[in-house]
This record gives C-alpha cells, sequence and structure tokens, in this order.
C-alpha cells in the first residue's frame, strides 16, 4: 500500500493511516505521492494523533511543498489545533518565514490559536497595524453576520460590485442611465415584486430580478447589489463601473460557489481575490486580511467574510451593512440585462 491510495477522509483514521506508515514511506518526501507532500496535507484536515504519526516518521517536519508552504503553515491556515500541537511537539519551527514575510507561527498570533505560539521562545508581537486590522475584521464580520443575516441561502445568487472613488450618480451614468430617472426613494427590499402576492404567477420574477440594481453611495465609493442577479458582475457592467478607478465584484453562484474578481481602469488584474489561499509575493497587509477573512477562519459565515473582504481589498466600509443588506433607497432599472 502506498501514499497515493490516500482517501480524502484517512487524514482522520489512525489505523488506516498506520497501515501506510508501515510501508516506510517518508511524509515528508514531496515525490511520496503525485499530488503533494503528504505531512503538508494531512495537516489541513488530519487528526492530531495521525499528524503527530507522520511527523515523528518525517525527516524534514519543516519540509516546504507547493509555493512554500510548511506543515506547520497549512495547519495554521486552516485553524487546526490538533495538527498545530502535534507539529510543535514534533520540533516544528513557527518562525521560519514562509511567505510575504509571514512565519506561520507570526499569522498564527493573528488567530484562534494564538495562545499556542504566544510563550514561544523567540516570539515578537504583532504590530499595531496588524492589531487593527484584526479587530476590523473582527468588527466587520460581526456586523455583517448579525446585521446582514448574510448566512445560509440569503445571499446565493446575489450579485455585488464594489467600486472607489465614484457617486452613486456617477456610477448609474456609467450603467447607461439617467441619475435624474432613478432618485432616492423610501427603502424597499425590491420594486419588481407585485403589490399584491396573488399576481405574483403573472410576474417572471427572476427576469424582472435581473433588470434592477440597488445602488448605495458609501464613503468612498458606492455599493451595487442585484440580490438575485449576476450582471452587475460580468465584464459588460464591471469594466465601465472601473473607468479610472478600483472595481471588485462578486457572485454568490448557487451551483459553482463565490466568483470575483479585481477589476482596474477595465483591466483584470486578480481572478477570486477574494480567495482565502495565500499568495506568495503578495503584499504582506494582504496576506494578512486573506486569512483573517478565509474560510478556516469563519466558518460560521464565510460569504459574510467574503463580503468584507471585499470591502477590505477597496479600503471602503460597509457602514451599518445596509448597502448590502438592503433595503434600498435607490434602485435603478436596466432593460437590457434581462437578456443574460
Amino acid at each position: 500500500m502506498t501514499f497515493d491510495r490516500i482517501g480524502y477522509w484517512a487524514w482522520t483514521d489512525m489505523e488506516e493511516a498506520g497501515q501506510w506508515l508501515a510501508t516506510g514511506t517518508d511524509p515528508s518526501a514531496p515525490e511520496a505521492v503525485a499530488w503533494g507532500v503528504p505531512l503538508i496535507a494531512a495537516c489541513s484536515r488530519g487528526s492530531n494523533e495521525v499528524v503527530a504519526a507522520l511527523a515523528a516518521q518525517a525527516s524534514d517536519v519543516n519540509v516546504r511543498g507547493e509555493d512554500g508552504r510548511t506543515p506547520l503553515w497549512e495547519a495554521v491556515w486552516e485553524a487546526n489545533a490538533g495538527a498545530i500541537e502535534a507539529l510543535l511537539a514534533a520540533g516544528a519551527d513557527p518562525w521560519i518565514e514562509v511567505m510575504c514575510g509571514w512565519s506561520a507561527g507570526r499569522l498564527a498570533l493573528a488567530g484562534p490559536h494564538a495562545s499556542l505560539f504566544a510563550c514561544l521562545p523567540g516570539v515578537v508581537p504583532l504590530e499595531e497595524e496588524h492589531r487593527a486590522a484584526i479587530q476590523r475584521a473582527r468588527e466587520r464580520k460581526t456586523l455583517l453576520d448579525n446585521t446582514a443575516h448574510l448566512g445560509g441561502e440569503w445571499a446565493v445568487g446575489m450579485g455585488l460590485a464594489l467600486v472607489a472613488g465614484i457617486s452613486a450618480d456617477e456610477a448609474i451614468r456609467r450603467l447607461g442611465a439617467d441619475p435624474a430617472r432613478f432618485a432616492p426613494h423610501p427603502p424597499r427590499p425590491a420594486p419588481w415584486l407585485p403589490e399584491d402576492e396573488d399576481d405574483e404567477d403573472e410576474v417572471d420574477l427572476y427576469t424582472a430580478g435581473l433588470q434592477y440594481v440597488a445602488v448605495t453611495e458609501i464613503a468612498g465609493g458606492c455599493a451595487l447589489v442585484q440580490p438575485e442577479g449576476f450582471a452587475v458582475t460580468l465584464n459588460e457592467t464591471v469594466n465601465p463601473l472601473s473607468a479610472g478607478t478600483h472595481c471588485v465584484a462578486v457572485y454568490f453562484n448557487a451551483k459553482s460557489g463565490t466568483q470575483s474578481s479585481y477589476v482596474i481602469d477595465g483591466e483584470e488584474v486578480d481572478r477570486d481575490p477574494v480567495s482565502s489561499d495565500a499568495r506568495p509575493g503578495e503584499n504582506p497587509a494582504r496576506t494578512l486580511n486573506r486569512f483573517l477573512y478565509s474560510w478556516a477562519q469563519s466558518r460560521q459565515d464565510p460569504i459574510a467574510a467574503e463580503i468584507g473582504y471585499a470591502f477590505t481589498l477597496l479600503g471602503l466600509d460597509p457602514g451599518d451593512g445596509s448597502c448590502v443588506k438592503g433595503p434600498w433607497s435607490r434602485w435603478v432599472q436596466v432593460p437590457e440585462w434581462s437578456r443574460f
């Protein structure tokens, strides 16, 4: 039996892992399997017992895998406390720089398992800017979670575009509409819903919903939301919105998950920027924010975290969250969107 036959759940099954270990394979050998270093893979989801057994047989507990990640980095990023404890007990070095100026231990100081590293020899406390980012992320996720009610099915099918540096009127003009025709009004959740519930069967709600977008001016820019549509995130929309500025578009696809893009002056510079995966060569501050808003740090409401991170990327503030959660005070109709 070889490591090529490791199943997804084997990292939590000591009996199965023990059979593989009995082959004498080095868990830190990059060539042990075709898909990466076994010890690193185990650290994302494995039990502390399995990780400890792998680490004990590994020739290098600080082995580097894809993009330079170490086992401890993977365990920290995935918030796997058992794996973290097993690796530290096996002698893993928490202060080796892994990427973007961060070591696994230093990054962990910003997460839920900071106490496992705070008293280790060589620890250097996080700086004020890091502590401020941690507090901002905590407050932003709480705001969007408890105020915007973005958990579960609420945001599935929603399209969101955030644009820095332009007003709501300018955003409406860039959509090809006249701001004077779409003045602010009393807040309402959806202008296309029939007033008489008995008439609902006579309205194509999906097609009608695609035609409308809620536009809200916020400090430093504006937010555009389609509660049940994706047209606001398409290139035809995002490119003119981003002319001379920055835009992040996010669509919460019910079938394929979150899809996002970072566009500057009509050119996409990053696909899936709200992805929580670390990327070598990034600015250290961005890596920290990826970690703070990552799925592992935001399991209770990952959608709220993705939205919070989108605001953070552009340096925008969601205010009280109503720009995302509604009800909205300015709806704009773009009839040609219905073709999508």
